[in-house]
């Protein structure tokens, strides 16, 4: 009879042991299936984020990462992104791991914010940990997910609000880069999908000039005054229809005070910081920054001061370039003829002072090809309208 209670026992212990394991396996497949369903893979998100942030080029054909060869099919993504700051070097990329929350909010930001860390700002690289507290500041994301496997959805939305608080405008992942909500003087906080209207600020030019054959036929207007309610040196310049502008705001993170910047669709950017004290804008080595146009900017007494301003002296349009053979990778910029010469370094030789602030009208060169002849004409002719209108 002892012996019967004893298989009888055994009996009982199997079925809950094999009735364990079957849930067990049951919950397993639920989770993979939801995980499959709603994460992203580690692949998908930098392939995603290297598109919308124009990150395409790189130079070094060794593969970075063991488990990411030159026959993956996402191995030039892989190693633009690298090469970017995107993503760290590291053994393995484990690109098939989905994507957690850290993960997604750092790439967000160094993805969005590449243009200005490493062409806009003359500042060292930010950390993870610099972008995480900025990210957790800023409510991008929640302390709570940054370990946790996310959604594509939520990963998606951590986006669209990075590229908002980075860019002050709303860009949909899908939209041409020209077509954006100008969100500058908004308080950004909470959901992105509010509705906003886009007011077309170029559709009646106060300017319509003619320079070496380019039609000027576009006006901008710097609007930190304006937007903040204050009396604030305000500037202005001409541009050619085939650019646009395609960025306004601030970044108190950076001692930038106003930001505009615009593109002509092929790589090439014309930046106009009003920045605090710091260096900012291009950075060479045994640089020549040399006259190539004349400039309508004239200093006088900024708004809101009696500092006379005319001892600056004449402005020219400059190109700074590390030699003639680099000049297609040179800045063109708005300075004092008193910046010109000959630098093994400089600081802010590509800014001046008007007073108590920095200015800056600088162009960038597409990173890998260089200017063409068109860009350069039209970059001149863009800079030579800059001046200060009050």
């Amino acid at each position: 009879m002892e012996k019967v209670n004893d298989n009888k026992r055994l009996i009982i212990i199997l079925a809950i042991v094999a009735a364990v394991a079957i849930i067990f396996s049951i919950i397993v497949t639920i989770l993979l299936l939801n995980r499959g369903k709603d994460g992203i893979s580690r692949f998908d998100w930098i392939d995603e984020l290297c598109e919308i942030a124009d990150i395409n080029g790189f130079e070094t054909d060794e593969p970075f990462y063991d488990d990411v060869d030159r026959d993956d099919n996402l191995f030039m993504v892989i190693q633009a992104a690298v090469e970017a700051d995107v993503i760290p070097i590291t053994d393995k990329f484990k690109g098939d791991k989905h994507v957690t929350g850290e993960f997604a909010v750092v790439t967000a930001l160094r993805a969005v914010d590449e243009y200005k860390r490493t062409r806009l700002y003359d500042v060292e690289d930010k950390s993870d940990d610099d972008y995480l507290e900025y990210a957790l500041e800023n409510g991008l994301i929640e302390k709570a997910e940054l370990n946790k496997e996310l959604s594509e959805e939520r990963c998606n939305e951590i986006l669209e609000k990075t590229r908002v608080l980075i860019y002050g405008r709303q860009q949909s992942a899908n939209a041409e880069k020209s077509d954006f909500v100008d969100m500058s003087d908004e308080k950004i906080s909470g959901s992105t999908n509010d509705s906003f209207e886009q007011e077309d600020e170029n559709e009646e030019t106060a300017f319509s000039g003619d320079y070496m054959g380019i039609s000027l036929d576009q006006h901008y207007t710097t609007k930190y005054g304006q937007v903040n309610d204050v009396i604030w040196p305000t500037f202005s310049f001409d541009y050619p229809s085939n650019w646009k502008v395609m960025g306004e705001g601030y970044d108190e993170m950076s001692g930038i005070i106003e930001e505009v910047w615009l593109e002509d669709g092929n790589g090439a950017m014309i930046s106009y910081l009003n920045h605090g004290i710091g260096s900012y804008g291009p950075s060479f080595k045994n640089a020549t920054i040399k006259e190539v146009a004349e400039s309508k900017m004239i200093p006088s007494y900024p708004a809101g001061t009696d500092i006379d301003c005319s001892n600056l002296g004449r402005f020219v349009v400059a190109l700074a370039s590390e030699g003639e053979e680099y000049d297609i990778f040179g800045s063109y910029a708005v300075i004092p003829e008193a910046n010109l010469g000959d630098f093994e370094t400089y600081g802010n030789s590509l800014s001046f002072f008007y007073p108590e602030h920095g200015y800056m009208f600088v162009s960038y060169a597409p990173k890998y090809e260089g200017y063409t002849e068109q860009e350069i004409n039209e970059i001149v002719a863009i800079m030579s309208s800059f001046r200060v209108e009050n």
